[in-house]
């Protein structure tokens, strides 16, 4: 639940500090497009191969990629708006520090709970990073701008030191090591019948955020 709440909470803070960081340094909306995009192209890039690597040492990987989130963020705090190639440099490394953990912070929510309480643990879980994810909000929205990336590094590294004395507290968890091919897993009835409704959300989620904002 902490792995899950400070990732989840990380990474939806940290796409909207970006965003309010290109609209103060008054950006061209071409420029914007293009970090945006290789922000997200980081993100599904670095997915797809963390998926593959990280379950052959699930817990030094995530702690590692926990740390590497961490260092990106507070550099952020050095973003300049008159150094284009350094904030494409910037966006695509943040990008794959965003993307490369997340399927196994999930797989290991998965691995770490029975299977006939996922739902119940699950719907918990996701009660906290919205309260969570609200109340990280208002305190980041309490620093100086210059500031608040520091405090979400900060946030990150908070979790770092849960999860490892967790980890330790708890001991080695034992876990499959086997990846399944991508072609193997999207041929599976019951998987497609999850991702569409699921991609179905996201879209209407993530869609409505610019008309929220403008309300």
């Amino acid at each position: 639940m902490i792995l899950v709440l400070n990732s989840l909470a990380w990474f939806t803070l940290t796409a909207a500090l970006l965003d309010d960081l290109f609209t103060r340094l008054n950006l061209p909306n071409g420029e914007i497009l293009v970090l945006f995009g290789l922000y997200y192209a980081g993100i599904a890039v670095s997915a797809l191969f963390g998926a593959l690597l990280f379950p052959r040492s699930r817990e030094n990987s995530l702690l590692s990629w926990m740390l590497f989130g961490t260092i990106m963020t507070a550099v952020l705090a050095t973003f300049q708006g008159n150094s284009y190639p350094v904030n494409v440099l910037l966006c695509g490394l943040l990008g794959l520090s965003t993307g490369m953990g997340l399927p196994s912070t999930l797989a290991y929510f998965g691995d770490t709970t029975a299977v006939e309480n996922r739902g119940t643990y699950g719907g918990i879980t996701w009660i906290a990073v919205g309260i969570g994810t609200l109340a990280l909000f208002f305190i980041v929205g309490l620093v100086d701008p210059s500031m608040q990336f520091v405090a979400l590094a900060v946030w990150r590294a908070t979790g770092i030191i849960l999860f490892f004395i967790f980890v330790k507290l708890r001991g080695k968890l034992q876990m499959s090591n086997s990846v399944s091919s991508y072609r193997n897993i999207l041929n599976k009835r019951d998987v497609t019948l999850y991702l569409l409704p699921w991609i179905m959300f996201s879209l209407i989620n993530f869609a409505e955020s610019p008309i929220l904002k403008s309300v």
